[in-house]
């Protein structure tokens, strides 16, 4: 409960830190939302959207009018919702307590040289206190109740996670999986039919340097036009279709240890080195079950967010007053 009462803070503190790109504007004196009689002021809205800017990937460039027409729908949708949260807390007799909720603005205040300069920041986007005071308080209330209503009532026992388990095994079967070393000849379609000729000596040149004893490792650690060369050609471990189709097929016929001969692909000439292979398993209960279990948590979190968002927003009445 600290951590995520923390992070709305810290998000509330990052939307003060934009007070000066939403100032009073005219628009921002009206009512975006009615929810249940309680009003969601323009202003909340401006600043919800300094939230909704970095996640939307504009966050440093130029918005176009669209964009920020999208930006606006959904900032007040959040904060429809989080109103939405805070009534039904507040039915339920949850409360911020006036030490947390002056802890909250404190903490907001902390960049600002005084409380006037604080105060006159405040005002300058357009808030009058007590509109200020609930923007504040509501996601933190939103948040103890949606710990209440969604995180307190997940129950996803050992036994729940086993039976899923049992019931998806399909899901855990880990495909083969082969270890290879790579070396590449880079040919530029661009070459020339005789600087190409050049490279394609070259490569034979290193076949027959590793053929006659040469460690492979060290020749691609030399020799390699691919990134590769920096672990000695290591490609790590990978799955089917994760390489060049060229390089795969002929893994398959490859026992660990041997080395194809010259491979030609767009990108020129390679060799490739079966280093180690795994056979298709089905991964053991105890290796994913706690992988399981957090899937199992995050779905039943967000039915159980649905079920909720849908029940309060369903007996909610909501007006959107058109802008003056």
């Amino acid at each position: 409960m600290k951590n995520k009462m923390l992070v709305v803070v810290m998000s509330l503190f990052a939307v003060l830190l934009g007070f000066s790109f939403a100032t009073a504007a005219d628009e921002q004196k009206g009512i975006a939302a009615i929810v249940n009689g309680t009003p969601i002021y323009s202003v909340e809205v401006a600043q919800e959207v300094l939230t909704v800017l970095p996640m939307s990937g504009g966050f440093h460039g130029k918005i176009s009018e669209e964009k920020m027409d999208e930006l606006k729908k959904e900032a007040l949708k959040r904060l429809v919702d989080a109103e939405l949260k805070y009534q039904d807390a507040r039915s339920k007799n949850l409360q911020i307590s006036s030490d947390k909720l002056q802890a909250a603005v404190n903490k907001l205040s902390e960049r600002f040289k005084n409380k006037e300069k604080f105060d006159e920041a405040i005002k300058s986007a357009g808030f009058t206190r007590d509109i200020f005071e609930h923007f504040v308080e509501r996601p933190l209330l939103a948040a103890i109740v949606t710990t209440k209503e969604v995180d307190d009532k997940v129950t996803i026992t050992d036994d729940t996670v086993k039976k899923h388990y049992e019931s998806n095994k399909s899901r855990y079967n880990k495909p083969k999986a082969y270890r290879a070393s790579h070396i590449l000849f880079k040919i530029n379609p661009s070459l020339s039919i005789e600087d190409k000729k050049k490279v394609r000596t070259r490569a034979e040149g290193v076949l027959k340097k590793i053929k006659d004893g040469a460690d492979f490792a060290d020749v691609a650690a030399k020799e390699s036009d691919d990134m590769s060369f920096i672990k000695g050609g290591d490609l790590g471990y990978f799955h089917s279709g994760q390489i060049l189709e060229e390089l795969e097929k002929p893994l398959d016929s490859m026992k660990v240890g041997e080395m194809s001969g010259l491979i030609e692909s767009l990108f020129g000439l390679h060799l490739i080195k079966l280093t180690d292979m795994q056979p298709p398993r089905l991964l053991p209960f105890e290796e994913i079950k706690s992988k399981i279990k957090a899937e199992l948590i995050s779905s039943e979190k967000k039915r159980l967010a649905e079920e909720w968002n849908s029940i309060i927003t369903k007996k909610a009445v909501i007006t959107y007053p058109v802008a003056k």
